[in-house]
């Protein structure tokens, strides 16, 4: 009977002291933090006839033209968006568009601007969608 109790005993100890791997997941705003290749910007103006939509990169006359999309983690919930267009031969220019909050729509995220909605995170894919003032823009990146 005392072996018993001593085994139980070692039993109940061991299994007391096992590791879980739980794993934690992130945040979103470390899950969506990165650099993102840009590789489609529209822009659109109602009315006029100057919109227009490009593939990046793209190569013409020698330039070559690429984008990047860095989204910064501020908070848990909250990142800064920086977008760097690089052309051959002319400095980089560089937009801030603030900071986005993030809220969780399943697995993926939708990003907003106080109430407005201003883009979705689906997997590796971000895509903003802004309106400033009448001028659309659309800028879809990948990680």
């Amino acid at each position: 009977m005392k072996k018993s109790l001593i085994i139980l005993y070692v039993f109940v100890l061991l299994a007391g002291c096992s590791k879980k791997d739980d794993a934690v997941a992130p945040d979103a705003g470390t899950a969506v933090a990165g650099m993102y290749n840009v590789s489609k910007v529209t822009y659109d103006r109602p009315g006029t006839a100057s919109d227009y939509s490009y593939t990046l990169p793209t190569s013409q006359g020698g330039k070559t033209v690429s984008a990047t999309l860095v989204a910064t983690r501020k908070s848990e919930k909250m990142v800064g968006l920086f977008f760097t267009q690089k052309s051959t031969g002319q400095p980089d220019e560089v937009v801030d568009f603030g900071e986005a909050e993030l809220r969780a729509n399943g697995s993926n995220y939708d990003m907003y601007e106080g109430t407005l909605k201003v883009g979705t995170v689906v997997s590796n894919i971000l895509t903003l969608d802004v309106t400033d003032g009448v001028d659309r823009y659309i800028i879809i990146s990948q990680k």
